[in-house]
C-alpha cells in the first residue's frame, strides 16, 4: 500500500528545493547523460531563455565534443570541476562549476552552477594594465636616476682632474 503522505512530503521537498534554487542569483542547470537539460533555475531562464529539454551544447552554443569532458570524463565520485565560459550571445564571463548529482533511482546527472564573473574579469584586466603602467614608470624613473648618477660621477671625475 502506498503512503500518500510520503508522496506529498516528497512533492513539498521538491517544491522547496526548486524555490531555493530559483531564489539564487547564480545560474543553475542539471544535464542528464544524453546531454539534455533537465532543470534550469529562474536566473538562468531569465538571462538566456528556457532551455529545459534542449541539448546543452545547442542551448549554450558550443560544440558537442566539449560535453564529453563534462559527462564522460568525470566519474560519479570525482570532485567538482571549474572552468570559465564566455557566452557567445552576451559576451558575459561565467565561472562554471560542474559536479556529479545522483538521482534517487541511481541515475547520474551533472549539476552546473554558473557565476557571472564579468565585472571581476574586467577589474583584473584593469589591475594588470595598471601594474604594467606602474612597472613602465618605475623603469623610466630608474633609468633617469641611473643617468643622473653617471653624470654626477663624471662631474666628480672631471673635478678631480682639474
Amino acid at each position: 500500500m502506498k503512503n500518500p503522505n510520503r508522496r506529498e512530503s516528497i512533492s513539498l521537498d521538491t517544491e522547496s528545493l526548486r524555490a531555493m534554487l530559483d531564489s539564487m542569483e547564480d545560474r543553475i542547470y542539471v544535464v542528464d547523460r544524453a546531454y539534455r537539460i533537465r532543470f534550469m533555475n529562474w536566473s538562468l531562464r531569465r538571462d538566456m531563455g528556457d532551455g529545459e529539454g534542449a541539448y546543452c551544447y545547442e542551448f549554450f552554443g558550443h560544440a558537442p565534443e566539449t560535453c564529453d569532458e563534462c559527462q564522460h570524463g568525470m566519474s560519479s565520485f570525482e570532485p567538482e570541476r571549474r572552468s570559465e565560459w564566455v557566452s557567445p550571445t552576451t559576451g558575459r564571463v561565467y565561472e562554471v562549476s560542474v559536479s556529479p548529482l545522483h538521482g534517487p533511482d541511481g541515475s547520474i546527472f551533472r549539476l552546473h552552477i554558473m557565476r557571472d564573473i564579468t565585472e571581476r574579469k574586467a577589474l583584473e584586466r584593469a589591475l594588470h594594465e595598471q601594474a604594467r603602467c606602474l612597472e613602465a614608470k618605475v623603469k623610466e624613473q630608474a633609468d633617469i636616476l641611473f643617468r643622473r648618477e653617471r653624470l654626477s660621477l663624471l662631474g666628480e671625475i672631471a673635478a678631480g682632474l682639474a
